[in-house]
């Protein structure tokens, strides 16, 4: 090892993990693992995931109101929140629960910071993230502490090297959005004269869904006004909710995203327009089935 691998906190797993207040699980994990490199104190890779891990909300609404004296809100009965938790888990979301994983690398070698992450929800939904960005070298910064002025040659640090590359958030449905109108409608028809159930009552799910996407079809004038182009975002957005599948959100310059680009920008004489920033920093909102 060197000098600057002496703070590495190392590979750390448990496995099994339960917490449990007054014999009641609150959070449990098949499995937890965390890992990391770093360069002095900074790190340069940081990798972490659980796998089958969450929180029960019954068991949590149990404790908070029985072992800790927490208050419901007024008009609401521990009584209504066992009926609601009992269609909440019918529906497959009692459980904040599923995989994921998250791993962040700091490249020694050139700066390039990569962000990835994936994971599900119950058997609801998956989804993955991804994010590229260019950087000083973490030794490049490192060196930067031996300076008077860090926060000066931070700042130039960042003037210099920053590049935004891209990002994309991807979100996959597994079955979740039925279960999910399905789940609001009997929770209407359980609680008909609560504030806001109305609508859930007198709906049923297949309605409810469409009411959804007529909400965002609706929306299309409004948005238009202000992003001309924005017509094809907002169809990915109803076809999912309509017809479930794949909804991508992607933002992919052209070229990558400068700190000298966003002073020019600051620089003109009239802001640029919405398309043009569209443009700029390639958004695409895609959904496939």
């Amino acid at each position: 090892t060197s000098q600057a691998d002496v703070f590495d906190l190392g590979r750390w797993e448990m496995t099994d993990y339960t917490f449990d207040i007054a014999e009641k699980s609150l959070f449990a994990s098949e499995r937890i693992v965390f890992d990391s490199d770093f360069h002095w104190l900074l790190p340069t890779k940081i990798a972490f995931s659980m796998t089958d891990t969450g929180y029960n909300i019954g068991n949590l609404f149990e404790v908070m109101t029985q072992e800790l004296g927490e208050e419901l809100e007024p008009g609401l009965t521990m009584e209504d929140v066992r009926t609601g938790l009992s269609i909440v888990e019918q529906y497959g979301f009692d459980c904040l629960c599923g995989d994921f994983a998250m791993d962040l690398n700091w490249s020694p070698e050139n700066g390039e910071i990569t962000y990835r992450e994936s994971g599900n929800f119950a058997d609801a939904f998956s989804g993955k993230t991804s994010a590229d960005v260019g950087f000083s070298t973490p030794a490049k910064i490192a060196s930067l502490f031996d300076q008077d002025d860090l926060e000066s040659g931070f700042e130039d640090a960042f003037k210099s090297d920053f590049e935004f590359r891209s990002f994309e958030t991807v979100m996959t449905d597994l079955g979740g959005l039925s279960n999910l109108f399905e789940m609001l409608h009997a929770i209407g028809e359980a609680f008909p004269e609560q504030e806001g159930m109305a609508m859930l009552a007198y709906n049923d799910a297949a309605q409810l869904r469409a009411l959804s996407v007529n909400m965002v079809v609706g929306m299309k004038p409004m948005v238009r006004q202000q992003v001309p182009s924005a017509d094809p975002y907002m169809d990915a957005v109803a076809g999912f909710l309509e017809e479930g599948g794949t909804l991508t959100f992607s933002v992919k310059p052209p070229t990558p995203i400068t700190f000298a680009l966003i002073e020019s920008l600051d620089a003109a004489e009239e802001e640029p327009e919405p398309e043009a920033i569209l443009e700029l920093i390639g958004l695409t909102v895609t959904h496939t089935k």
